[in-house]
Protein backbone atom coordinates (compact mmCIF):
# COMPACT_ATOMS: atom_id res chain seq x y z
CA UNK A 1 0.00 0.00 0.00
CA UNK A 2 1.41 3.23 -1.07
CA UNK A 3 2.63 4.75 2.35
CA UNK A 4 3.58 9.05 3.40
CA UNK A 5 7.54 8.18 3.73
CA UNK A 6 10.08 9.27 5.42
CA UNK A 7 11.22 12.33 3.31
CA UNK A 8 14.76 11.94 1.56
CA UNK A 9 16.34 12.90 -1.42
CA UNK A 10 15.43 10.26 -3.48
CA UNK A 11 11.77 11.42 -3.04
CA UNK A 12 12.47 14.39 -4.35
CA UNK A 13 11.07 13.58 -8.34
CA UNK A 14 8.09 10.95 -7.19
CA UNK A 15 6.80 13.89 -4.67
CA UNK A 16 7.49 16.80 -7.14
CA UNK A 17 5.91 15.00 -9.99
CA UNK A 18 2.82 14.10 -8.29
CA UNK A 19 2.55 17.63 -7.29
CA UNK A 20 2.59 18.78 -10.53
CA UNK A 21 0.10 16.50 -11.48
CA UNK A 22 -1.99 17.35 -9.35
CA UNK A 23 -1.83 20.99 -10.12
CA UNK A 24 -2.66 20.59 -13.70
CA UNK A 25 -5.64 18.58 -12.21
CA UNK A 26 -6.92 21.10 -10.32
CA UNK A 27 -6.49 23.94 -12.91
CA UNK A 28 -8.61 21.90 -15.00
CA UNK A 29 -11.38 21.77 -12.54
CA UNK A 30 -11.42 25.32 -11.68
CA UNK A 31 -11.95 25.73 -15.61
CA UNK A 32 -14.56 23.08 -15.52
CA UNK A 33 -15.94 24.58 -12.76
CA UNK A 34 -16.38 21.43 -10.42
CA UNK A 35 -17.57 21.38 -7.03
CA UNK A 36 -14.31 21.82 -4.57
CA UNK A 37 -11.78 21.89 -7.67
CA UNK A 38 -8.79 22.30 -5.67
CA UNK A 39 -9.25 18.77 -3.96
CA UNK A 40 -11.33 17.29 -5.84
CA UNK A 41 -8.91 17.30 -8.90
CA UNK A 42 -6.24 16.33 -7.27
CA UNK A 43 -7.77 13.68 -5.75
CA UNK A 44 -9.13 12.27 -9.19
CA UNK A 45 -5.99 12.42 -10.56
CA UNK A 46 -3.83 11.25 -8.15
CA UNK A 47 -5.67 7.86 -7.42
CA UNK A 48 -6.15 6.96 -11.33
CA UNK A 49 -2.79 6.83 -12.12
CA UNK A 50 -1.77 5.36 -8.35
CA UNK A 51 -4.60 3.05 -9.22
CA UNK A 52 -2.15 2.03 -12.66
CA UNK A 53 0.89 1.71 -10.61
CA UNK A 54 2.18 5.00 -11.32
CA UNK A 55 5.21 5.86 -8.61
CA UNK A 56 3.24 8.54 -6.82
CA UNK A 57 4.60 9.76 -3.66
CA UNK A 58 2.95 12.13 -0.47
CA UNK A 59 4.92 13.89 1.57
CA UNK A 60 3.82 13.65 5.58
CA UNK A 61 4.55 17.57 6.40
CA UNK A 62 2.97 18.54 3.25
CA UNK A 63 -0.64 17.22 4.30
CA UNK A 64 0.35 18.03 7.75
CA UNK A 65 0.31 21.67 6.83
CA UNK A 66 -2.74 21.38 4.26
CA UNK A 67 -4.84 20.27 7.80
CA UNK A 68 -3.28 22.98 10.13
CA UNK A 69 -4.42 25.87 7.20
CA UNK A 70 -7.93 23.63 7.09
CA UNK A 71 -8.69 23.37 10.65
CA UNK A 72 -7.33 27.22 10.96
CA UNK A 73 -9.76 28.22 8.25
CA UNK A 74 -12.86 26.75 9.93
CA UNK A 75 -11.88 27.86 13.27
CA UNK A 76 -12.75 31.18 11.84
CA UNK A 77 -16.42 30.31 11.27
CA UNK A 78 -16.78 30.32 15.20
CA UNK A 79 -17.43 33.95 15.82
CA UNK A 80 -19.08 34.96 19.11
CA UNK A 81 -22.54 35.05 16.77
CA UNK A 82 -21.82 32.03 16.02
CA UNK A 83 -20.95 30.17 19.49
CA UNK A 84 -24.31 31.95 21.09
CA UNK A 85 -25.99 29.89 18.24
CA UNK A 86 -24.48 27.08 18.78
CA UNK A 87 -25.03 27.42 22.44
CA UNK A 88 -28.89 28.04 21.59
CA UNK A 89 -29.28 24.97 19.69
CA UNK A 90 -26.88 22.64 21.59
CA UNK A 91 -30.57 20.13 21.86
CA UNK A 92 -30.29 20.35 18.09
CA UNK A 93 -26.81 19.66 17.84
CA UNK A 94 -26.93 16.77 20.26
CA UNK A 95 -29.62 14.89 18.08
CA UNK A 96 -27.67 15.63 14.88
CA UNK A 97 -24.60 14.20 16.52
CA UNK A 98 -26.55 11.03 18.10
CA UNK A 99 -28.49 10.55 14.20
CA UNK A 100 -24.99 10.80 12.42
CA UNK A 101 -23.26 8.25 14.65
CA UNK A 102 -26.52 5.76 14.25
CA UNK A 103 -26.43 6.65 10.19
CA UNK A 104 -22.09 6.09 10.28
CA UNK A 105 -22.41 2.51 12.54
CA UNK A 106 -25.57 1.16 10.51
CA UNK A 107 -23.91 1.92 7.51
CA UNK A 108 -20.37 0.56 8.41
CA UNK A 109 -22.21 -2.76 9.26
CA UNK A 110 -23.97 -3.15 6.16
CA UNK A 111 -20.55 -2.52 4.32
CA UNK A 112 -19.07 -5.22 6.78
CA UNK A 113 -21.83 -7.50 6.22
CA UNK A 114 -21.61 -6.91 2.20
CA UNK A 115 -18.35 -7.49 1.51
CA UNK A 116 -16.77 -9.85 4.32
CA UNK A 117 -16.63 -12.36 1.27
CA UNK A 118 -14.55 -10.12 -0.93
CA UNK A 119 -12.57 -8.57 1.81
CA UNK A 120 -11.50 -12.35 3.42
CA UNK A 121 -7.70 -11.74 3.12
CA UNK A 122 -8.33 -8.54 5.89
CA UNK A 123 -7.97 -9.98 9.94
CA UNK A 124 -11.57 -9.50 11.58
CA UNK A 125 -10.09 -6.26 13.14
CA UNK A 126 -9.16 -4.65 10.09
CA UNK A 127 -12.42 -5.32 8.19
CA UNK A 128 -13.88 -3.97 11.33
CA UNK A 129 -11.75 -0.95 11.07
CA UNK A 130 -12.09 -0.43 7.31
CA UNK A 131 -16.35 -0.61 7.40
CA UNK A 132 -15.96 1.18 10.16
CA UNK A 133 -14.29 4.21 8.99
CA UNK A 134 -15.82 3.91 5.57
CA UNK A 135 -19.07 4.46 7.27
CA UNK A 136 -18.13 7.09 9.79
CA UNK A 137 -19.73 10.54 8.70
CA UNK A 138 -16.81 12.91 8.82
CA UNK A 139 -14.44 14.12 6.76
CA UNK A 140 -12.28 12.12 3.98
CA UNK A 141 -8.81 12.83 5.32
CA UNK A 142 -9.66 12.74 8.63
CA UNK A 143 -11.29 9.62 8.62
CA UNK A 144 -8.57 7.88 6.51
CA UNK A 145 -5.47 9.10 8.98
CA UNK A 146 -7.40 7.32 11.74
CA UNK A 147 -8.41 4.83 9.88
CA UNK A 148 -4.51 4.02 8.97
CA UNK A 149 -3.72 3.98 13.23
CA UNK A 150 -6.27 1.28 13.23
CA UNK A 151 -4.41 -0.56 10.22
CA UNK A 152 -7.54 -0.52 7.94
CA UNK A 153 -7.32 -0.48 4.15
CA UNK A 154 -6.95 2.93 3.54
CA UNK A 155 -7.70 3.30 -0.24
CA UNK A 156 -11.29 1.60 0.64
CA UNK A 157 -11.84 4.16 3.34
CA UNK A 158 -10.61 7.08 1.14
CA UNK A 159 -12.16 6.36 -1.79
CA UNK A 160 -15.73 5.77 0.11
CA UNK A 161 -15.40 8.90 1.41
CA UNK A 162 -14.25 10.60 -1.93
CA UNK A 163 -17.08 8.89 -3.54
CA UNK A 164 -19.93 10.38 -1.12
CA UNK A 165 -18.53 13.88 -0.82
CA UNK A 166 -18.54 14.11 -4.52
CA UNK A 167 -22.37 13.05 -4.66
CA UNK A 168 -23.59 15.23 -1.82
CA UNK A 169 -21.48 17.94 -3.45
CA UNK A 170 -23.23 17.33 -6.99
CA UNK A 171 -26.77 16.93 -5.97
CA UNK A 172 -27.11 18.79 -2.65
CA UNK A 173 -26.74 22.25 -3.99
CA UNK A 174 -28.70 21.61 -7.41
CA UNK A 175 -31.07 20.14 -5.45
CA UNK A 176 -31.93 23.12 -2.95
CA UNK A 177 -31.13 25.62 -6.07
CA UNK A 178 -34.49 23.84 -7.90
CA UNK A 179 -36.40 24.36 -4.54
CA UNK A 180 -35.70 27.63 -4.48
CA UNK A 181 -33.66 27.49 -1.13
CA UNK A 182 -31.31 30.89 -0.61
CA UNK A 183 -30.47 33.56 1.95
CA UNK A 184 -29.84 30.98 4.89
CA UNK A 185 -26.31 31.89 5.75
CA UNK A 186 -26.62 35.17 7.31
CA UNK A 187 -23.39 34.39 10.02
CA UNK A 188 -20.16 35.25 8.06
CA UNK A 189 -16.48 35.27 9.12
CA UNK A 190 -15.41 37.65 11.65
CA UNK A 191 -12.43 38.84 9.43
CA UNK A 192 -12.31 38.81 5.67
CA UNK A 193 -8.93 40.59 5.67
CA UNK A 194 -5.68 39.17 5.52
CA UNK A 195 -3.57 40.94 7.99
CA UNK A 196 0.74 40.01 7.79
CA UNK A 197 1.00 40.35 11.27
CA UNK A 198 -2.19 38.90 12.18
CA UNK A 199 -1.96 36.08 10.29
CA UNK A 200 1.30 35.24 11.51
CA UNK A 201 0.12 35.40 14.94
CA UNK A 202 -2.62 32.91 14.35
CA UNK A 203 0.04 30.85 12.56
CA UNK A 204 1.87 30.82 15.70
CA UNK A 205 -0.71 30.13 18.27
CA UNK A 206 -2.18 27.08 16.35
CA UNK A 207 1.40 25.56 15.34
CA UNK A 208 1.56 25.36 19.32
CA UNK A 209 -1.91 23.84 19.49
CA UNK A 210 -0.98 21.57 16.64
CA UNK A 211 2.40 20.38 18.22
CA UNK A 212 0.84 20.05 21.70
CA UNK A 213 -1.92 17.78 20.38
CA UNK A 214 0.79 15.60 18.59
CA UNK A 215 2.89 15.57 21.87
CA UNK A 216 -0.53 14.42 23.80
CA UNK A 217 -0.55 11.92 20.69
CA UNK A 218 -3.69 12.53 19.38
CA UNK A 219 -5.89 11.67 16.16
CA UNK A 220 -5.03 14.18 13.70
CA UNK A 221 -3.46 16.64 15.48
CA UNK A 222 -2.41 19.07 12.38
CA UNK A 223 -6.35 19.63 11.93
CA UNK A 224 -7.52 19.28 15.61
CA UNK A 225 -5.13 21.28 17.08
CA UNK A 226 -5.43 24.26 15.03
CA UNK A 227 -9.07 24.15 14.88
CA UNK A 228 -9.36 24.56 18.45
CA UNK A 229 -6.98 27.01 18.83
CA UNK A 230 -9.01 29.01 16.00
CA UNK A 231 -12.62 28.66 17.73
CA UNK A 232 -11.06 29.97 21.21
CA UNK A 233 -9.25 33.22 19.64
CA UNK A 234 -12.61 33.60 17.49
CA UNK A 235 -14.95 33.33 20.05
CA UNK A 236 -13.04 35.45 22.28
CA UNK A 237 -13.56 38.18 19.73
CA UNK A 238 -10.33 38.28 18.67
CA UNK A 239 -10.05 38.96 14.81
CA UNK A 240 -6.64 38.25 13.48
CA UNK A 241 -6.56 37.77 9.83
CA UNK A 242 -8.36 35.65 7.22
CA UNK A 243 -6.66 33.13 5.40
CA UNK A 244 -4.93 33.98 2.08
CA UNK A 245 -7.33 31.90 -0.87
CA UNK A 246 -3.90 30.76 -2.38
CA UNK A 247 -2.76 29.01 0.66
CA UNK A 248 -6.64 27.41 1.26
CA UNK A 249 -5.58 26.22 -2.41
CA UNK A 250 -2.61 24.59 -1.76
CA UNK A 251 -3.62 23.29 1.56
CA UNK A 252 -6.70 21.12 -0.29
CA UNK A 253 -4.02 20.08 -3.30
CA UNK A 254 -1.96 18.61 -1.07
CA UNK A 255 -4.61 16.67 1.37
CA UNK A 256 -6.33 15.79 -2.43
CA UNK A 257 -3.06 14.22 -2.84
CA UNK A 258 -2.61 12.45 0.47
CA UNK A 259 -5.37 10.44 -0.32
CA UNK A 260 -5.43 9.88 -3.35
CA UNK A 261 -1.48 8.27 -3.06
CA UNK A 262 -3.26 5.35 -0.94
CA UNK A 263 -5.23 3.34 -3.83
CA UNK A 264 -3.38 0.74 -5.28
CA UNK A 265 -3.66 -1.47 -8.15
CA UNK A 266 -5.63 -4.35 -5.85
CA UNK A 267 -7.90 -1.86 -5.75
CA UNK A 268 -9.36 -2.24 -8.82
CA UNK A 269 -10.62 -6.12 -8.17
CA UNK A 270 -12.64 -4.51 -4.98
CA UNK A 271 -13.42 -0.80 -7.10
CA UNK A 272 -16.64 -1.76 -8.89
CA UNK A 273 -18.79 -3.27 -5.80
CA UNK A 274 -17.71 -1.43 -3.05
CA UNK A 275 -18.06 1.48 -4.87
CA UNK A 276 -21.52 0.75 -6.12
CA UNK A 277 -22.41 -0.39 -2.22
CA UNK A 278 -20.89 3.55 -1.31
CA UNK A 279 -22.93 5.26 -3.94
CA UNK A 280 -26.42 3.44 -3.00
CA UNK A 281 -25.55 3.98 0.71
CA UNK A 282 -24.61 7.45 0.10
CA UNK A 283 -27.94 8.24 -1.49
CA UNK A 284 -30.22 6.07 1.07
CA UNK A 285 -28.51 8.43 4.07
CA UNK A 286 -28.99 12.01 1.88
CA UNK A 287 -33.07 10.48 1.44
Amino acid sequence: MPSLPAFGPSSWPRVLQTLLLALAAALLCVWLQTPIPWMIGPLLATSAVSVLGAPTESWAPFRNTGQWVIGTALGLYFTPAVGALVASLWWAIALGIAWALMLGLGFGAWLRRLHAGHLAHLTPAQLFSTTYFAGAIGGASEMTLIAERQGARTDLVASAHSLRVLLVTLTIPFALQFWGVSGLDTLTLGVRDVQPVGLLVLAGLTLVGALFMQWLDRANPWFMGALVVTMVVTLAGVSLSAIPQPLLNAAQLVIGVSLGVRFTPAFVHTAPRWLASVAFASFFMMG
